[in-house]
């Protein structure tokens, strides 16, 4: 569903059915997204018209097809298809002609996450199993891949600024999930932008607004860059959104002036109940 920046619900794309992985095109008048079964890994990608109305299906291979990635000039869209048993990464004309292109294939899953500005660059996550989830970049130029950032925790979530300076991205290396920058090309320096978790950094068009999920609320923070200088606002909850499906990335999409959102979320009556049992909680008071 669409909802403006105080949360209220201002309008649907389609009827209820099993969607993830929305991604709006570069000119905000299409929507690509996951539809099918997630729990049995049996999906594939619809491109919806949201000025005409009307879907066309993009991928009909018998697997699962996830993780749609618009190219900046709105012609591709990457994803990642577990059709030779391990999730690799593939692209399409975003217009349904020809035949599904091969990019990147191993031995382990890989997870499309963003396409950088100009279009040189395709970011994914490596689920390394020695480092879990590592941030990868391949390039279009020599169709080779470069392991950007690494450490023995989870690094995901890649999102390169409009201006193609600044990374965000998700790290678990503090013992929660929380949202960093860092320049691009690295340079060592990196800030903590999310203070209670962080989940989905995504960027308002002109660079100067942040977005990410944090507690079940919309995150917004205010951005300013100057070269290799960065200021980072305080974030501030824009609205609560209600429970998503929590096995399921990119939960939202923003449009780029960041005055609506598209929401995936579970309808009343359908929303489960979860909870953590915590056994042997004295031994961790003790401090062992």
């Amino acid at each position: 569903m669409w909802v403006d920046r105080a949360g209220r619900k201002i309008g649907t794309v389609a009827e209820q059915d099993q969607f993830s992985n929305p991604a709006l095109s570069p000119n905000g008048k299409q929507l690509a997204v996951a539809v099918g079964d997630v729990g049995a890994k049996l999906r594939d990608i619809w491109v919806y018209d949201l000025v005409r109305g009307g879907r066309r299906r993009l991928t009909v291979h018998p697997a699962d097809e996830s993780n749609p990635t618009w190219s900046p000039d709105g012609r591709y869209i990457a994803f990642s298809s577990n059709r030779r048993g391990k999730r690799d990464i593939y692209r399409k004309l975003a217009s349904g002609l020809g035949e599904d292109e091969l990019l990147y294939a191993t031995s382990e899953d890989k997870n499309v996450e963003s396409w950088s500005p100009v279009g040189r660059l395709l970011w994914f996550n490596f689920a390394d199993t020695k480092t879990q989830n590592d941030i990868y970049q391949f390039s279009f130029e020599d169709r080779k891949i470069t392991k950007y950032i690494s450490t023995p925790f989870t690094d995901d979530h890649p999102q390169l600024s409009p201006d193609g300076q600044t990374l965000a991205y998700r790290s678990s290396e503090s013992g929660r999930e929380e949202v960093y920058l860092q320049p691009y090309p690295a340079t060592g320096e990196r800030w903590q932008v999310s203070t209670a978790g962080g989940n989905e950094p995504q960027w308002r068009g002109d660079g100067k607004e942040l977005y990410f999920l944090s507690r079940n609320a919309l995150t917004a923070v205010d951005i300013k860059a100057s070269g290799k200088k960065v200021e980072i606002g305080i974030p501030h909850a824009l609205f609560e959104t209600g429970p998503t499906p929590r096995a399921i990335r990119n939960n939202y999409a923003a449009v780029r002036d960041g005055q609506k959102f598209l929401l995936v979320t579970v309808p009343e009556g359908q929303q489960a109940i979860a909870f953590d049992t915590i056994v042997n909680w004295p031994e961790l008071i003790r401090g062992k």
